[in-house]
């Protein structure tokens, strides 16, 4: 048996015939980066073949004797040309007048444009997160319709999408879920954006494909993994007035078919305020390293992949000061306690992705690993002597473990085919330990089987659907279905609608975790999985003119959620020294039901290269149900937003100019107590403005980016109603922004 896989590893390798290898590399005659995806057709006297590129714009094929050669690319001018038997061509495709679609992986079931996808995919590029001055994924998603990102100065960044809360976002980086959720959020703040390619965003359930998770949406970062030429090298700095000083960098070496790119950097936040709190800090003191090795290799139309990545965050919370005896000495001095947060993040991933003849494969398997530790620490501020406390519970740590094996494999054709479909497998197993893990130690694993097909009816119609198997070691998972559909009504307007089943399993913290900190929250044994309906339709009209081009897209959602998990309050009764006395704490219950529909419209207007701008409207709708038998009410809340993004090029300076808008209107919260009464608050409306410039010097050499951040100087938003407890955040006001700051970003290129 052993022998045999051994052959067939060997025969991936090695292209055994008897023609001669022949290999091109597509690059973009302007800019010099690889053409990914592309479509290369050959035809000589014996047969045609049909091939496409990898991610590095490569393809190798055997020829017997001199054929044509026929390359197309959206967004290029068609190549031809003949190649001969041995050839080693680089190929330079010319930039076409028509608006260029980004490649799209997430949910694919190969890469391929994202106006070909029968998802609707956002992406934010490279040069975007850059013009932004992101530092994270918070900041990117901040300005994003129907995105709500709030801040906790402990719990970090969570986010909901189209009104779902982010424990039923899926975040991926390069496929692997990022785990280490604080009270089922991802801290979005530890997701750095230095050595990003792409984000790519996808709203409504992923179910099918990934899982647990991914009710509400997958979003997905793609890392750098292209060399252009043998050497680059990226140093960046950053400053923002709020005390923030960055500092990253990456190298990228290739020879032949191997490549190797190291990144590294280090961010400090000095804390802020702004008004003199004395000791503490609103926003406090942060310090993150973080680095990552990545290898590849391409064989023939594959590449394997091999990763490691780390991160540790240091976040300090410091306590009020106040007056210590020392009674040996018959003096007074200040203390105060102080808190440490430590998280260490670590990720080992490996890839194997590519074409062999008619089938794409995409193979990835990882170990994940997330530690957070607090340490209470009494500080002397006469001679700033620390000692650490010895009592109980005072020194926590947290840790998580997990490994993922994943394969799909898919029957590559070209666009053209009537039927193509995918088969895919998912085995997640996770494991956590902790003094506040009941037991110390518990255990989540996840196994399943998924597959799809794609149909066309006819050449305008696009039909796809898919099936997850799942067998949950806690739950019984049931089997879930999604419904696709993609018709092109004619040229210029597409449409695309599904139906789509979500599950989620409870995490491991929402059951076995019992925390009492700062507040008493409780892991629940008894909860039940969220299941979900869910529903979207989008329409997109779009006009290309030689000069300009103008899009609208409206977009419809509805999500029904059964068994939403939340925290309810609750009571009882304790005694101490024999006196009575009723204790609050909080528990992850199920309501009955929760809500959640609206609508978006998008319009894009974009003129040759100078000018884009991006005008969005959006309303979510949402509620809470408690008793089923008040399920058919129509008490919503609404929730308006607008975005604005406008870029403008100006050719004479050299220089990109970047307004980003967003309007949050007034958003309603609620709280559950322990008579089973939802209590209600509205936070007030507010605006975002955020403006930045761009301008590279030196050939490129050099990029400068600066800018204003939060132009209005939001910083916290009043709360009106029934406010309820802090932990819920609630109070007469919330905490949204540092206010209004300033940056600026110097980053270096050398490309060779």
């Amino acid at each position: 048996m052993l022998k045999n896989i051994f052959i067939v590893f060997l025969l991936l390798l090695t292209d055994l015939s008897f023609g001669q290898q022949t290999k091109v590399v597509l690059r973009d005659s302007k800019t010099k980066e690889s053409i990914p995806y592309a479509h290369v057709c050959l035809s000589s006297s014996i047969k045609e073949q049909h091939f496409v590129t990898d991610e590095d714009g490569f393809v190798s094929f055997i020829i017997d004797e001199k054929a044509q050669i026929a390359v197309s690319s959206m967004g290029f001018v068609t190549y031809y040309d003949t190649i001969s038997p041995g050839d080693n061509k680089t190929i330079l495709l010319e930039q076409s007048i028509e608006q260029l679609e980004e490649f799209v992986v997430t949910g694919q079931y190969t890469p391929q444009r994202s106006n070909k996808s029968l998802y609707k995919v956002k992406v934010i590029d490279a040069k975007e997160i850059n013009l932004k001055g992101a530092n994270d994924l918070k900041e990117i998603l901040s300005s994003e319709l129907n995105f709500d990102v709030a801040t906790d100065n402990i719990m970090g960044s969570s986010l909901s999408l189209q009104g779902v809360g982010g424990e039923n976002v899926k975040i991926l980086i390069d496929g692997v879920p990022v785990i280490g959720r604080l009270n089922g959020n991802i801290d979005l703040s530890q997701i750095s954006m230095a050595n990003v390619e792409r984000v790519e965003i996808v709203e409504g359930p992923m179910s099918v494909n990934y899982g647990t998770n991914a009710l509400a949406g997958v979003i997905n970062l793609i890392t750098k993994d292209r060399v252009n030429g043998k050497v680059n090298i990226d140093i960046s700095s950053y400053y923002e007035s709020v005390g923030k000083y960055n500092f990253d960098g990456s190298m990228a070496y290739a020879k032949g078919k191997n490549s190797f790119i190291i990144t590294g950097g280090r961010n400090f936040f000095d804390g802020y305020s702004q008004v003199d709190t004395s000791r503490t800090d609103v926003w406090n003191p942060k310090v993150q390293s973080f680095g990552s090795l990545k290898y590849k290799r391409r064989i023939n139309n594959l590449n394997l992949r091999l990763q490691s990545d780390i991160f540790y965050e240091t976040i300090l919370n410091k306590g009020t000061a106040f007056k210590t005896a020392n009674i040996d000495e018959g003096y007074y001095y200040y203390s105060a306690h102080d808190m440490y947060f430590n998280t260490l993040r670590a990720n080992q991933k490996a890839f194997l992705t590519g074409t062999i003849k008619d089938n794409y494969i995409d193979i990835s398997a990882s170990y994940s690993y997330y530690d957070r530790t607090r340490e209470i620490f009494s500080k002397n501020l006469s001679d700033n002597q620390y000692t650490l406390s010895t009592n109980t519970g005072d020194l926590d740590t947290t840790k998580f473990y997990a490994t993922q094996l994943r394969g799909v494999w898919s029957k590559y054709t070209r666009d053209t085919i009537l039927f193509t479909y995918q088969v895919g497998f998912d085995i997640n197993l996770e494991t956590g330990t902790g003094a506040k893990i009941k037991d110390r130690e518990q255990a989540i694993n996840d196994y399943a089987l998924f597959i799809s097909a794609k149909h066309h009816p006819f050449k305008k119609l696009l039909l796809q659907g898919g099936v997850r198997f799942a067998y949950n070691t806690e739950y019984n998972s049931p089997i879930t279905p999604s419904v696709n559909m993609k018709y092109d009504l004619f040229d210029d307007i597409t449409l695309r609608g599904s139906y789509s089943r979500g599950f989620r399993a409870p995490a491991l913290k929402q059951l076995y975790l019992n925390f009492n900190t700062f507040v008493d929250l409780r892991g629940n044994e008894n909860l039940m999985a969220e299941q979900s309906n869910n529903f979207q339709l989008n329409v997109k009209y779009t006009l290309n003119k030689d000069n300009y081009s103008f899009s609208i897209e409206p977009d419809l959602f509805f999500n029904d959620i059964d068994n939403k998990i939340d925290l309810i309050q609750r009571n009882e009764i304790t005694t101490v020294n024999n006196i009575p006395d009723t204790n609050v704490f909080y528990i992850y219950d199920n309501f009955d039901k929760y809500k959640t529909r609206g609508y978006r419209v998008k319009f894009y207007y974009k003129r040759g290269n100078k000018l884009s701008l991006n005008l969005g409207i959006a309303n979510i709708a949402y509620k809470s149900v408690i008793d089923k038998a008040d399920a058919d009410n129509n008490d919503y809340a609404y929730s308006p937003e607008i975005g604005l993004a406008a870029k403008y090029f100006f050719d004479v300076i050299n220089t990109n100019i970047l307004l980003n808008y967003k309007y949050s209107g007034q958003h309603e919260r609620c709280w559950v107590d322990f008579d089973n009464i939802i209590h209600k608050s509205t936070e007030e409306d507010y605006h975002m403005l955020d403006i930045s410039v761009n301008r590279n010097f030196y050939a490129d050499r050099f990029s400068v980016v600066a800018g204003v951040k939060n132009a209005f100087d939001v910083n916290n938003i009043g709360i009106i109603g029934d406010t309820g407890d802090g932990y819920h955040g609630f109070g007469a006001s919330r905490i949204v922004a540092y206010g209004r700051s300033y940056f600026f970003k110097l980053t270096y290129h050398f490309n060779r």
